[in-house]
């Protein structure tokens, strides 16, 4: 719970950063520790994903255990937590 916390609180970091004028989010990111993290999970984000979402969607068969390996690929927790941090700082 703490980990959760503390990545929601850095999403609010970055998000508070991007308000700021002459600040960025990446920079803030950078200095959190976490812009390695942020860009990689970023990075696996992809058509596969959108295909794994849509069969949820769908509800076929197998999708939820497609989903659950694609949500730790993309490490689904962390992007999460970050845009929910930064929803709330803007």
């Amino acid at each position: 719970m703490a980990a959760a916390f503390k990545t929601i609180l850095h999403g609010f970091l970055i998000g508070v950063a991007n308000i700021i004028p002459g600040v960025s989010g990446g920079s803030m990111a950078l200095a959190l520790g976490i812009y390695e993290r942020l860009i990689a999970a970023v990075g696996n984000l992809g058509l596969g994903t959108l295909t794994v979402v849509l069969g949820v969607v769908a509800f076929r068969d197998g999708a939820k255990t497609r989903f659950l390996a694609e949500w730790r690929r993309i490490d689904g927790a962390f992007l999460i937590g970050i845009a929910s941090g930064g929803a709330v700082a803007v």
